[in-house]
């Protein structure tokens, strides 16, 4: 469904709306169930916004887990925009395609990092066939790598395990460790 069109009518009562209710209520003396039929309100919602007795009384439903304040998402909304004025002419498998070459060219880099901040060194990813260990040259101390091939991702069967056996050393578990990674995925 492209554009959401809302189906109920739960709670579609405008904030100015539910303050003149509550003054009516309040000040005015007036029945909450007769402000209620006058405005259209439900009476057990308005009952609860005076309970309540908020400055700003909350209508409707708050968007859950809301990354972004409104005005954020105005602002990314107008990035996009523009970033897509900037790539007018190419199409999404021609943007998809840029991507993938963008990222094949780049070392992957695995880092772990505890909460106390501890760390153990990086593990480099190369995009090549054959891993050379002077491409570690530069590098941390005690950093390890390997290779991987090009058209393929990083956690293919020949490199998670000597990433997974990479971080086994460096957290020194006990090599029973080694047999319950198969085992519990």
């Amino acid at each position: 469904m492209r554009t959401y069109i809302r189906k109920k009518s739960h709670a579609s009562a405008s904030p100015e709306l539910i303050r003149m209710a509550i003054n009516l209520v309040k000040e005015d003396n007036r029945k909450i169930s007769d402000v209620s039929k006058a405005l259209s309100i439900p009476r057990r919602s308005l009952t609860r916004y005076i309970k309540t007795g908020e400055e700003q009384p909350l209508v409707g439903y708050s968007k859950s887990r809301k990354v972004f304040s409104s005005a954020h998402e105005n602002d990314l909304e107008e990035y996009l925009h523009q970033s897509a004025d900037i790539y007018f002419g190419l199409s999404p498998k021609e943007v998809r395609k840029m991507a993938w070459r963008y990222a094949s060219m780049l070392v992957t880099l695995a880092c772990a990092v505890s909460a106390t901040g501890n760390s153990i060194p990086p593990f480099f990813i190369f995009p090549r066939a054959n891993f050379k260990p002077h491409m570690l040259n530069g590098a941390p101390l005690g950093s390890k790598g390997t290779a991987k091939s090009p058209d393929g991702c990083w956690n293919t069967t020949c490199v998670f395990p000597v990433l997974v056996a990479y971080e086994i050393y460096w957290s020194q578990l006990a090599p029973l460790a080694w047999a319950t990674c198969p085992r519990d995925g």
